[in-house]
């Protein structure tokens, strides 16, 4: 009897064992399933945010363009360094240069942001592996640009500069690599390049723009635009070269890419003491309120 009873009381344990390990199991795949519907609701949602993100990087979401111009004599300290390097007459050279020759530069740089058909997120990834190639491209735009609308005067001015400041500089590469290889190699190093460094691969670029014979149709299809556009022959000059007629430089010229039918957003403009700081970027709203709030 006693065994019988045993025997029964096993195979209820047995039966509860079984029942057990089926509930068990059960959860475990209701809970994998819960998790994985759980995940690829995650994963959905982080690709629509990335989906998002991208969809919202492109030029309507820059609605703003920042142009950073060096100002002369900022500060003492920056004054005699920019007479180190200018030499004689170094105030004319220096706002012919960064005021008049390379605000066209840095606006360059907006003209392919604004009119490449191009993801902006997918442009500056193409920069990084290339970024040397946009800047030979701007310069040639930009001397193509002032050859045609310029004073002759400033661009003799601008080549007498150039020259000057090449011939006080020691060939970072000591003659082992072009100034487009060089420019590379210091682009897309994790060290910032000094005045020097990156001034003799700059300076090199508007040589070579200056010694070509690059009009500014061919200098414009360079910069991998597709629109076709008709160039106006109205002529900028400019008495004398500073920080208010920088301004008006920036205007007139963005005037004329207008009345070429080409894009451009509001410039937002602003000067820097220190000589090394000229550049361009496109601005969101955030951004531009951000900036503009650091004025006040």
């Amino acid at each position: 009897m006693e065994e019988n009873n045993l025997e029964v009381k096993s195979n209820k344990t047995k039966t509860i064992c079984i029942i057990l390990v089926v509930l068990l199991i059960i959860a475990g795949v209701a809970f994998g399933l819960v998790k994985y519907v759980f995940n690829g609701e995650e994963n959905n949602k982080e690709e629509e945010k990335t989906s998002k993100t991208i969809d919202e990087e492109n030029v309507e979401s820059y609605p703003y363009y920042l142009v950073v111009t060096a100002k002369y004599g900022g500060t003492e300290q920056y004054k005699e360094f920019i007479i180190s390097k200018f030499g004689d007459n170094a105030e004319e050279r220096f706002r012919n240069y960064f005021q008049w020759y390379n605000v066209v530069h840095e606006l360059s740089h907006g003209l392919i942001t604004y009119n490449s058909n191009m993801n902006v997120l997918v442009r500056m990834a193409l920069n990084q592996q290339d970024p040397q190639l946009e800047e030979i491209k701007v310069n040639n735009f930009a001397v193509a640009y002032w050859k045609k609308y310029g004073d002759p005067e400033r661009i003799k001015l601008l080549k007498e500069t150039v020259d000057y400041l090449l011939s006080n500089m020691k060939d970072p590469t000591d003659g082992k690599m072009t100034f487009e290889e060089y420019g590379k190699q210091i682009m897309t190093s994790d060290s910032e390049p000094t005045f020097e460094e990156y001034g003799w691969f700059q300076f090199s670029c508007v040589k070579h723009a200056l010694d070509s014979d690059l009009t500014l149709e061919e200098a414009y299809k360079g910069l991998g635009l597709v629109k076709e556009v008709t160039f106006d022959d109205e002529v900028l000059n400019y008495t004398t070269i500073n920080e208010e007629e920088s301004d008006k430089v920036i205007n007139d010229t963005v005037n004329k890419f207008k009345k070429w039918g080409l894009n451009y957003p509001s410039i937002y403009h602003q000067f820097d003491n220190d000589p090394n700081n000229n550049y361009s970027r496109p601005l969101n709203l955030i951004d531009y309120n951000n900036l503009k709030s650091q004025e006040q």
